[in-house]
């Protein structure tokens, strides 16, 4: 039966009702009370349902089950109709809303963080979660188990006069999932952090410190992507913990939750394979709820979870963005696709309403709430890196600091690269330099900090000096005049890693370039860097200019006497076999 079908048959069914005097004053009498004064108490049933969960619902018969489209606060609405007039054999609802069960007056709705919006109830009381399709991923089982996975099932609870919200999952963790608006012309700064943030950022900047993923996730507007008054949706997650007390506020409509876990789910797969078996893991779990009113009194549901292939599609929105959509149906996947046709997801079924308080301790809840999760590391890296067997380079191959080389900064231009100087060598900044004219390429030097301390050994401090654990590191210098050989106005970046490496070569011929770090002065001479897009300058065809940049480089590459300054002779940035193109580099002073 579908949906028209049932409405039929139970406006049908409601032209033979006759009701009774009796039957009128006890629904008046219901309609009246308070839910907290009608009748809540268990029956030998329902205790045993406290302390004993349902059995999960077998694969193949979650598979036959069909969710229809009836919304809960219908099927609440016609379950307390039913009940007052003797017709509960008739529309059964599969429990929650049995004769010593209480009414909710609160609802779980499935909320679709793609689209925005509340999703449609299935039949029974089934709450059908949707899922981000992208949902953070799976890179590799490694990763999972120490990050863990946000599944993108999203749920939001809802009622008049709710004040507080709490919650368990049986299974892995609750996290919270909000979302803001911003525009990069209002708060330049926020839209700085907010475009510069990663994994591996995780607790530090201002505006997103306490966050364990912030992700952009649509536009409301169809502004052009650089427009200063364009709005961006931006999705922001916290993992709180297995147990939640959260307070209702206003803004608390917006608030979704969503599971998390990162047990092990078996195998070796990684990618979309991998994201279903962790589906799987909340397959049978238990989520409780329980409401708080303005009132004092309180209402728990419990949730039996489920998985199960869900009718889907992407859909287009109005901005050209892709949007997963669900339809409250499952399916067998035979023959069908991801993602096109369906998503592996989870669906919930309330067993049982009450108006007994939250039933577990409270004592760890939210227990991941007060800082962001641990940041994804970084691994140490060789200060030297071999370039492979097969690259070699000659002696006449590397020219003369004089002389002229060529190098390519994008597709189609073409640079020359002259009269290249290390002007000074120490562990300090130069007098006049502080780090604020420095362009790290990164969004603070905290970050900076974290980053260069795991992958290269040191770090520096405030006024620019450079600590290290190991190997040595020192800020070099540099100055070299470059020419627009090509034919075409080339934008042109200030920072002199763009033009080529510092190496040093093997007795054999073998390249090795030095892991180093290279940064632009920001009062170099030109108007307004950009450090985002790495564009301070324009060169037309025929015209030189001069550049001046910092870098740091192992102390063992510029002790090396074979070093050398490798130029990029091709678009890649990775020097090859018969590009290769080297200009000779020592302190202007040696």
């Amino acid at each position: 039966m579908n949906e028209n079908e049932f409405w039929t048959v139970y406006a049908d069914s409601q032209k033979r009702v006759t009701l009774t005097e009796d039957q009128k004053r006890t629904i008046a009498a219901a309609a009246g009370q308070h839910p907290r004064e009608r009748n809540t108490a268990p029956s030998a049933a329902a205790e045993h349902n406290e302390q004993t969960k349902p059995a999960a619902v077998p694969p193949a018969a979650r598979q036959r089950r069909s969710l229809g489209r009836i919304a809960l606060p219908a099927a609440a609405c016609l379950a307390a109709i039913a009940l007052a007039v003797g017709l509960v054999t008739s529309f059964d609802t599969g429990g929650p809303f049995g004769i010593f069960n209480a009414t909710p007056d609160f609802t779980v709705q499935a909320y679709a963080a793609d689209s925005d919006s509340i999703l449609e109830m299935g039949t029974e009381n089934q709450i059908v979660f949707s899922r981000s399709a992208d949902a953070h991923g799976i890179s590799s089982k490694e990763a999972y188990l120490a990050e863990g996975y946000y599944t993108g099932c999203l749920f939001r609870v809802g009622g008049e006069g709710l004040t507080r919200i709490q919650a368990s999952v049986s299974t892995g963790a609750l996290y919270r999932s909000t979302q803001e608006t911003v525009t990069a012309g209002e708060n330049p700064d926020r839209w700085n952090e907010l475009v510069s943030w990663k994994p591996t950022a995780r607790g530090l900047g201002e505006y997103y410190d306490e966050y364990d993923y912030v992700s952009i996730v649509g536009s409301p507007d169809a502004l052009a992507k650089d427009d200063p008054a364009k709005q961006w949706s931006v999705e922001l997650t916290k993992k709180l913990g297995s147990t939640i007390d959260v307070a209702m506020d206003d803004s608390s409509s917006s608030c979704s939750f969503g599971f998390w876990t990162n047990e092990d789910y078996g195998g070796n797969g990684d990618g979309m394979e991998a994201t279903d078996a962790i589906i799987d893991l909340f397959d049978g779990a238990t989520l409780t709820i329980t409401a708080t009113f303005e009132d004092g009194h309180t209402t728990t549901q419990v949730i039996e979870l489920h998985a199960a292939d869900v009718k889907a599609s992407m859909q287009q929105s109005e901005d050209g963005l892709w949007e997963l959509s669900l339809t409250p149906e499952i399916v067998d996947p035979s023959g069908l696709q991801q993602y096109t046709d369906y998503v592996h997801t989870l669906y919930g079924t309330v067993e049982k309403t009450s108006h007994e308080p939250f039933p577990e301790s409270l004592e760890n809840a939210n227990e991941y709430e007060g800082a962001a999760s641990d940041p994804l590391p970084f691994e140490r890296q060789d200060l030297l890196r071999p370039l492979g067997d097969d690259v070699v380079i000659g002696k006449q191959d590397i020219h003369a600091a004089t002389d002229s080389i060529p190098f390519t900064a994008d597709m189609g231009t073409s640079f020359t690269l002259t009269d290249l100087q290390m002007l000074s060598r120490s562990t300090q900044l130069p007098d006049g330099i502080t780090l604020d004219d420095l362009r790290s390429g990164m969004h603070s030097w905290e970050y900076y900090n974290r980053v260069v301390s795991q992958i290269d050994g040191y770090t520096i401090d405030e006024n620019g000096t450079i600590t290290g654990e190991s190997e040595g590191f020192s800020w070099v210098v540099m100055e070299a005049t470059i020419a627009n050989a090509g034919a075409k106005a080339t934008e042109m970046t200030g920072d002199g890693g763009f033009y080529g490496e510092y190496a040093v070569i093997d007795d054999e011929g073998h390249v090795s370039t030095a892991l180093a770090r290279s940064f632009a002065l920001t009062n170099g001479g030109w108007d307004a860097p950009n450090a985002a897009v790495y564009r301070d300058f324009t060169l037309e065809p025929g015209e030189t200019t001069t550049v001046r940049w910092l870098a740091i480089v192992p102390d063992v590459v510029l002790d090396d006497p074979s070093l050398f300054f490798l130029a990029y002779a091709d678009n890649t940035g990775v020097p090859s076999e018969g590009t290769l193109s080297g200009m000779e580099l020592a302190l202007t002073n040696e």
